[in-house]
């Protein structure tokens, strides 16, 4: 008969597995969440009922499927305004979606002298 080795864990072992443990779990039911979401928003029913889906989706109970909020969109009426096509793309790509819209004007702006245009010979001349 073979002797088995008896491994001696402690408490510090235990606290860390433990916490590697809730750490994976959370990260995995944020993932799931995530990827429920999107799939709620991403379904045909939702393009002209996007009030609705993002009710069902945000504050009805997480544990609605994808398949079983499909089905409730199904009897809810559409939308008084249909949605545009960039607003689907920003469903399905938000990044795209962006971009076809434009890119702002961004930058340091001081609300009195409007946007700042960069160091000026009369503001570097004085510091030192």
């Amino acid at each position: 008969m073979a002797r088995t080795r008896k491994t001696r864990i402690g408490q510090a072992d235990l606290d860390a597995a433990k916490a590697e443990g809730i750490a994976f779990g959370r990260n995995e039911g944020a993932t799931a969440e995530h990827e429920r979401l999107v799939a709620i928003l991403a379904l045909p029913e939702a393009v002209n009922r996007q009030e609705s889906a993002f009710a069902l989706a945000l504050a009805g109970p997480p544990s609605l499927s994808v398949e079983q909020v499909q089905r409730v969109l199904r009897t809810v009426p559409e939308d008084a305004t249909p949605v545009e096509p960039t607003a689907q793309a920003s469903l399905e790509n938000p990044f795209l979606a962006a971009m076809e819209r434009g890119n702002p004007e961004v930058g340091a702006c001081n609300v009195i002298d409007g946007p700042w245009r960069g160091p000026t010979a009369q503001s570097s001349a004085g510091e030192g």
